[in-house]
């Protein structure tokens, strides 16, 4: 039989004391803001940190955790912070969908593959949604769901309990009946197949639908337009059908849960109805609360639920018992079971287990709050509390109990990873007594020591409680014991003491706790000695400090504060502002109690309470009196002087120091009995737990009379004391909140000088700004560059220091707005986009991980310098001048520094001038910026018969070498011959025969690209001419092209056919022209050649580069929920030129056009509507004034508000 439990039926004493919701007060000593003493560069404006996150002590009273179960211990399906409010799980394999209501805004499907991320699938704003079912190719999901209330979802409702009312009807109309839908897995598709229906099933072939409608069972075929049909199940109510996943002969049956007065029956009737057969008889010996049927993966065996569990043999069943039971003893309770099969793992049961008690939860501090556990509860003898995050958010502290068979539960202090706290390790070491209670764990703020509550394990006695000190620098399990805070000793007097609630200063100098304590002076009296009086303690608890280092120079803060060492109040749970300016506690105020006799008033001691009231010395707060039983609580702020006290809620001046004796019930406020303040990581907010009261199915309440058991956590504003109360549904009650310190990282990446010609230098600033809310701790960035820059020079950081490359900079922390800088001096040694990167991290915990990457894109632009030569005249006689002329151009984008020509006369030839003047060694013309041009002209003479070459080779500082030359023929007659007559008479002799010509053609190549900066997808044409320069002429000719990868040749002119273009002969002085039209694929830089060759004389070869850039879009950010706004940076898009973005998936809303700036960029919003589309889609970008330009793609993800982009995700 199952354990019947009531709320809060195992409730061990000492937690119980931990828990109530009580006040603290503060210490002498506070510190000055944290962060270094120099100035910190401020950055920008910026968009709002990503929230940390909220943990607390949960105590619910009907949790759900999804588990397997039936092979020995129950193991959650989800780890630590992947788990939430869930249940109702589909399974189809190792694929789980459920429901969750963990947003706090309303119901969600969730889902997950194998060891996958936890995704949201569905979110229907407005709607309910229960009882899902996969479709065996795991593709499409069916689910109930109806419109809401018209109040409104309402987030106090245990929307997952099984009951009539929790599926009932919110009004007449198809809307607001629940009834069957469908979805494809990733949303879409979403339409409605069945009015009225529920807990649907599908077919083995997925192609039709079960469930269940006013207790009868129907089937629908799950194409659009399908007419449902009953199923005969016999007489009797059914419910709960479950399709066996099995088809054909003897197969294709429909299990469904009958029965009457609660007591339910297991059967079984072929899908198509009729002949329905009893499987097993009652299940379970109590009406039914909760109801399942499941067929296993094989359909070799059923899994049946009726309030307990049980396995069923659907060959022969067991018509005479209930079946086998599956052990779920450690759950207080089941409400649906399915299959889980892992690939080549055994098929296991997965069940929503329901249990009660304390655990630790963490949420965001505003909806969507993505409600977490972050240790799954899988058995009620295990609670958790106390939860504790370390000074840089990374670890948890808390205190986990295990009731034994004795009824007792030991208590130890566990560490773990702040994201998933589960797997963590038990605090232990030399001279740490695991035989005592360790709770309420404290972080020093460098995050080496704990300080924690120790006491007996024994739950009847008052024994001593205290606060301890270890040192866990070497490990959790290897904490060494350094301070345990002496008692509260007073002279002449007998004092017992029972510390709770450690908390550290900023500086980590002193401890402020709070504590029970009493002394009672020791009286001596002539003879035998009296006992001393017993002391009358009426739950009066102060707040001391201490200090860290031996545990000396105690203080009573609360004494101080209130001008009395019995000051009847009760402060408990303080916490230090993080710039330490003051401490919040809370406070309840005690009665006062009057004088119970007429005769005369006794002289007040230290060891009694004063007969009347004491004095409000800083105040009363005048809210109005309290209700006997219920004494007043507030949560109060101590100044720095440890005597200035203002209460911050509810908000006033001063801070109340008794409460009356009796009186009328106080009007309600938006925020009743706050306690247990934590600070935010910025010390802007606070977060609190106050009391409600739950007036039936409504929203919660807050209470007329007394303090109800059910207590929310609220976030308020310490300034004004206004605040709200984060949702949650009924039967919950959060307490002890603790504020996760995070700091979230933006990274910038900016060049001076967004293009640069190869050679030239700017600089590169990376920018790490902390946008808060905390303080972030060990900052480091790690810039990147590219093979084509490199560093000048080393780093320069505005605080810290850089290590060599590959460089990494330790910056040391950052207080939120702050921002610190590395400048680098890059140089362009390659041609193209270069792609600079920059990373940042830091110790403390930043929860949003997309921001901390930066790029920069830097176009070195290259120079492309040609040289032409030409002589004239090219043929001249000896003695006559020749004028040589190189004329020097850039056709590139980049600046050509210190150009350099460089002309080689033949030593025939003498130098009569140079112009401009120059030594024959070299000619320095300068720079040449895009598009420049020099000439150099040479005056020359020959005094022999010579033919040759005259060249010139140019030479810059951040270019390839280039030459051309010119052909000069000096041509030197020799003596004419005179004609010997003949004698009278005799024959004519033979003329002499002509010598041979030996003269040879001279073949120059020229090449030139327009435009020679592309992009990608854009065309160029490039020009390449053959000149024939000598005196005779050039058979054969043909030039042969060379391409690189990254252009395509489109068309040639004249054809060349395999890349040879035969050009036929060339006369003395006449040129061919070759013209090439070539399409930029890829960036980089892409050189063209052209080698002319002749059947005779010399071959030339000349070349051309060309720049092709690759247009990108970056969008920030890259993954946000409907409704967000990202921007869209475009670079290296050609200058003046419009872009239509739109969306690959979903709707792209109506834009102005973009039009792109003339250093190639552009910035445009795009959004995502707020109805859109989830998952992944693309942004395209596209030239409509150039249709050949193709598109340009970003990836973007749409996930659902309570999916935020990683750290949320990454914890999934």
């Amino acid at each position: 039989m199952r354990r019947v439990l009531t709320h809060g039926r195992l409730r061990r004493p000492f937690l119980a004391l931990l828990s109530t919701a009580l006040v603290a007060a503060l210490l002498a000593t506070m510190t000055a803001a944290i962060g270094s003493g120099r100035p910190e560069p401020m950055a920008p404006a910026a968009a709002e940190p990503a929230p940390g996150r909220i943990a607390y002590t949960s105590d619910d009273q009907d949790h759900r955790t999804l588990a397997l179960v039936g092979t020995g211990r129950p193991t959650a399906l989800l780890d630590g912070g992947q788990a939430g409010d869930d249940c109702q799980p589909a399974v189809r394999g190792d694929a789980v969908v459920w429901v969750s209501t963990r947003s706090g805004t309303g119901e969600s499907l969730l889902g997950r593959q194998g060891a996958g991320p936890v995704k949201v699938l569905l979110e229907r704003e407005g709607w309910r949604i229960k009882h899902p079912a996969l479709s065996p190719d795991g593709a499409w999901v069916a689910f109930t769901s109806w419109q809401s209330d018209p109040t409104g979802w309402d987030p106090s409702q245990d929307w997952c309990r099984q009951t009539a009312a929790a599926d009932a009807p919110t009004g007449s109309g198809d809307d607001r009946t629940p009834s069957i839908w469908l979805a494809r897995t990733d949303g879409s598709q979403l339409r409605r197949v069945a009015v009225g229906g529920g807990w649907a099933s599908w077919s083995p072939d997925g192609g039709a639908l079960a469930y269940e409608q006013a207790g009868k069972i129907f089937r629908i075929p799950v194409a659009p337009g399908g007419t449902p049909v009953r199923v005969d199940t016999g007489t009797g109510e059914a419910h709960r059908p479950a399709w066996e996943p099995r088809a054909g002969a003897g197969h294709d049956r429909i299990a469904f849960v009958t029965g009457q007065d609660g007591y339910r029956e297991l059967a079984l009737v072929p899908a198509r109805g009729g002949g329905a057969v009893q499987l097993i008889a009652r299940g379970g010996k109590e009406p039914a609360v909760a109801e399942d049927v499941t067929w296993s993966p094989d359909g070799t065996s059923l899994a049946f639920l009726s309030n307990d569990l049980f396995r069923v043999d659907p060959a022969s069943g067991c018509p005479t018992c209930a079946g086998t039971t599956v052990d779920v003893s450690s759950f207080d309770g089941v409400e649906s079971a399915g299959w889980y099969a892992p690939p080549g793992g055994a098929p296991t049961i997965l069940i929503t287990g329901r249990t009660y008690g304390e655990r630790i939860e963490s949420v965001h501090p505003g909806p969507p709050l993505d409600r977490l556990d972050l240790r799954p509860q899988t058995d009620w003898r295990e609670t958790t509390a106390d939860p504790a995050y370390s000074p840089d958010g990374r670890r948890l502290a808390y205190a986990l109990s295990v009731y034994g068979p004795d009824g007792r539960a030991p208590t130890r202090i566990l560490v773990g990873d702040a994201a998933d706290p589960t797997h963590a390790t038990v605090l232990s070491g030399p001279g740490i007594d695991q035989g005592r209670q360790q709770s309420a764990p404290a972080w020093s703020p460098d995050g080496k020591r704990l300080a924690f509550v120790q006491q007996n394990l024994c739950s009847e006695c008052n024994a001593e409680q205290k606060v301890v000190v270890v040192d866990v620098t070497d490990g959790v399990d290897k904490a060494k014991p350094v301070l345990t805070v002496p008692p509260r000793t007073e002279s002449g007097s007998r004092c017992t003491s029972r510390d709770f609630d450690p908390a550290w200063s900023p500086d980590g100098g002193r401890l402020a706790f709070s504590r029970e304590s009493d002394c009672v002076p020791i009286i001596k009296l002539t003879g035998a000695a009296a006992a001393p009086a017993a002391a009358t303690v009426y739950g009066i608890r102060h707040l001391w400090s201490v200090e860290t280092g031996a545990g000396g120079d105690q203080h009573d803060l609360t004494a101080a504060q209130c001008g009395d060492p019995q000051c009847p109040v009760r402060d408990a749970r303080p916490a230090y502002a993080p710039d330490g300016s003051g401490l919040a506690f809370g406070r309840r105020l005690l009665a006062a109690r009057p004088d119970p006799s007429p005769s005369p008033t006794p002289t007040p001691t230290r060891t009694s309470p004063s007969p009347t009231p004491p004095p409000c010395l800083n105040g009363c707060l005048r809210a109005g009196p309290t209700p006997a039983g219920a004494p007043l609580q507030v949560v109060l702020e101590l100044g720095a002087d440890g005597r200035a006290c203002r209460s911050v809620v509810p908000s006033a001046a001063s801070c109340p120091n008794v409460g009356p004796v009796n009186g009328t019930p106080l009007p309600d406020v938006p925020l009743r009995q706050p306690a247990a303040p934590a600070w935010s990581p910025d010390g802007k907010q606070l977060a609190v737990d106050v009391a409600v009261r739950e007036d039936g199915p409504g929203v919660a309440v807050q209470p007329r009379r007394v303090p109800s058991d059910y207590r929310r956590i609220a976030v308020v504003d310490p300034a004004t004391g206004a605040g709200r109360t984060l949702p949650v549904r009924a039967g919950a009650s959060h307490t002890r909140p603790s504020w996760q310190p995070t700091a979230d990282l933006a990274v910038g990446l900016t060049p001076d000088q967004p293009q640069l010609s190869r050679g030239g230098t700017t600089d590169l600033t990376l920018t790490v700004t902390n946008l808060g809310p905390g303080y972030a701790k060990g900052v480091t960035a790690e810039p990147a560059l590219p093979a084509g820059l490199r560093a000048v020079g080393a780093p320069v950081p505005s605080q810290g220091s850089c290590s060599p490359a590959p460089y990494h900079c330790a910056l040391g922390g950052l207080a939120a707005g702050a921002a610190a800088t590395v400048r680098i001096t890059v140089q362009g040694t390659a041609a193209g986009a270069q792609r600079a990167t920059a990373q940042a991290g830091a110790e403390t915990l930043d929860p949003r991980a997309e921001n901390d990457r930066a790029e920069a894109v830097i176009t070195v632009l290259a120079p492309d310098l040609v040289v032409t030569a030409s002589a004239t005249p090219p043929t001249a006689a000896p003695g006559e001048p020749v004028t040589v002329t190189f004329t020097v151009r850039n056709r590139g984008e980049g600046t050509a520094a210190g150009v350099t020509l460089t002309p080689v006369v033949p030593p025939q030839l003498r130098v009569i001038s140079i112009s401009p003047a120059c030594p024959s060694t070299g000619c320095a013309l300068g720079d040449l910026g895009p598009r420049g041009e020099a000439t150099v002209t040479l005056v020359l003479v020959g005094d022999t018969a010579f033919t040759g070459q005259v060249t010139g080779t140019v030479t810059s500082a951040n270019g390839e070498p280039v030459t051309a030359s010119a052909a000069v023929t000096i041509t030197a007659p020799g003596p004419t011959a005179t004609p010997t007559a003949p004698p009278t008479g005799t024959p004519t002799a033979t003329p002499t025969a002509t010598p041979p010509d030996t003269r040879l053609p001279d073949l120059a190549v020229s090449a030139a690209a327009a435009p020679a900066l592309i992009r990608t997808g854009q065309q160029a044409t490039v020009t390449l001419t053959v000149r024939n320069g000598g005196a005779v002429p050039a058979p054969g000719v043909a030039l042969a092209l060379t391409l690189p990868a990254g252009l395509r040749l489109d068309s040639a002119t004249p054809a060349c056919p395999t890349g040879r273009c035969p050009l036929g002969p060339l006369a003395p002085g006449a040129s061919a022209t070759v013209t090439l039209t070539v399409t930029g694929l890829t960036a980089g830089t892409a050189t063209v050649s052209g080698t002319a060759t002749a059947d005779r004389g010399n071959g030339a070869t000349a070349s051309t580069t060309l720049t092709v850039l690759q247009p990108t879009v970056r969008l920030d950010p890259r993954v946000g929920p409907p409704g967000i706004v990202t921007l869209a940076h475009g670079s290296q898009f050609p200058p003046g030129t419009t872009v239509r973005l739109r969306w690959s998936a979903g709707v792209t809303a109506d834009s102005a056009p973009v039009v792109v700036a003339g250093d190639g960029t552009f910035t445009a919003p795009v959004l995502v509507l707020v109805q859109d589309t989830l998952g992944p889609r693309e942004l395209v970008a596209t030239l409509p004034d150039l249709p050949a330009f193709g598109e340009v793609r970003s990836a973007f993800t749409v996930v659902p508000g309570v999916l935020q982009p990683r750290p949320y995700e990454e914890r999934r």
